[in-house]
């Protein structure tokens, strides 16, 4: 049975070369977290594609599409991986993702392939175009950021954001409190960290935004 739906296709490829170790280990660990903590949000779970290079969902709504993005790339750093998200028509059988086909399908093979050129990790389109690009350009921004940071930096931010202490945040990592200073210092965790909570925010208000119009046209027909 083939089901037509709009909904948000968010689909994921590897850049060309080779994988880093144990990569379908860690995926299906990520798409099992991933599923379970934003199923909500979720219409078919993160999964696999049948292009080995390939990870997709459906999602309802776009308010956590950034913190799904965020965990994969955590999951499998240092690997790069490059993301589309639309907003479309998809034929989606009983599958699931295995077969998906449809308009959606389409864009987001166009715009991957506009992505591997321009050498850019994000681009979406939802539906209103200026805002797209705005959001696009923020989540390329905070990743070209995050790029440059060593796994050490980025242990270090991670720490330092949950305990909210320096010190802490070295007897956690057993190092010296100057150590994490100086790391902090020298990786614009402030302009990260700064980034995602604009960006987050931003996508609930859009995602929001979204919803309340799909119900209007709901109630209209």
């Amino acid at each position: 049975m083939v089901m037509k739906q709009k909904l948000y296709l968010l689909c994921g490829e590897t850049a060309s070369g080779g994988m880093v170790d144990d990569y379908q280990s860690r995926l299906e660990v990520i798409c099992r977290v991933v599923n379970s903590r934003y199923n909500k949000h979720l219409y078919t779970g993160l999964s696999p594609l049948p292009d080995p290079r390939r990870v997709g969902a459906v999602l309802l709504n776009i308010s956590r599409v950034y913190d799904i993005l965020d965990i994969i790339l955590k999951g499998l750093y240092p690997q790069s991986i490059r993301f589309v998200l639309v907003h479309g028509v998809m034929e989606i059988t009983e599958e699931g993702l295995d077969h998906l086909q449809g308009p959606a399908m389409e864009k987001a093979t166009q715009m991957m392939a506009r992505l591997e050129k321009d050498g850019l990790f994000f681009e979406m389109s939802v539906e209103r175009k200026e805002t797209d690009l705005a959001l696009s350009g923020l989540v390329n921004s905070v990743q070209l950021l995050k790029q440059g940071l060593s796994s050490k930096k980025r242990r270090i931010i991670s720490e330092y954001v949950k305990t909210g202490n320096q010190s802490q945040a070295a007897v956690n990592l057993s190092m010296t409190q100057q150590g994490v200073s100086k790391a902090l210092k020298s990786s614009n965790w402030r302009e990260i960290i700064d980034g995602e909570q604009k960006l987050q925010r931003a996508l609930e208000i859009y995602s929001d935004r979204l919803g309340r119009k799909q119900r209007s046209l709901d109630d209209f027909y």
